[in-house]
């Protein structure tokens, strides 16, 4: 499996940060939820109008794949099955003198679960779950990838979702066989 990967000159058209001496390390999953019908959630909030895979980081002593199933169902209000790992990114994000290792896996939707197991910082940011067709992520994310070329996106962090969540969305439909 090729790995990405992303720094600040990928993202954006002059880096603003100096050298970084130190990269502090952190793990993320992120995961494209299929439904039955072959539609895949994106994530949106109320403070910009993008659209990225649902996801997060893996705390301390969690498999990825324990971390995929808990992200699912605190961002999509959904049980997951059949996680199939298909791309990896590391992100070298200047700024926070982060490096995130990435990992995108593909599941199946489940059941919907009773509660709302957002963050407190989600509820705030009003996420919400958009579901669409495959073909209709790619053209989401092809004018979203336009807009951070043309410098357009305001927030670091999400610019740089953009790009690695492109990414892993090429990796998904250049291989259509592999959808569980």
């Amino acid at each position: 499996m090729n790995i990405k990967i992303i720094r600040d000159e990928d993202v954006f058209s002059k880096n603003k940060f100096g050298p970084v001496d130190s990269w502090e390390k952190r793990e993320t999953v992120r995961l494209v939820l299929l439904k039955s019908d072959k539609k895949i959630a994106l994530l949106g909030n109320a403070v910009h109008d993008y659209l990225l895979l649902p996801g997060g980081g893996v705390d301390e002593g969690e498999t990825l794949e324990d971390a995929v199933y808990r992200e699912c169902k605190e961002e999509t209000g959904s049980i997951c099955t059949n996680p199939k790992k298909i791309a990896k990114s590391k992100e070298f994000r200047a700024r926070n003198s982060k490096e995130y290792r990435t990992h995108c896996f593909v599941v199946q939707k489940g059941a919907d679960i009773n509660e709302d197991l957002r963050t407190e910082n989600e509820k705030d940011l009003q996420t919400y779950i958009k579901w669409v067709s495959i073909s209709e992520a790619k053209q989401i994310y092809s004018k979203q990838v336009e807009q951070v070329q043309k410098g357009e996106v305001r927030y670091y962090n999400t610019a740089f979702n953009i790009i690695r969540d492109n990414y892993f969305l090429s990796q998904l439909t250049d291989d259509l066989e592999m959808l569980p």
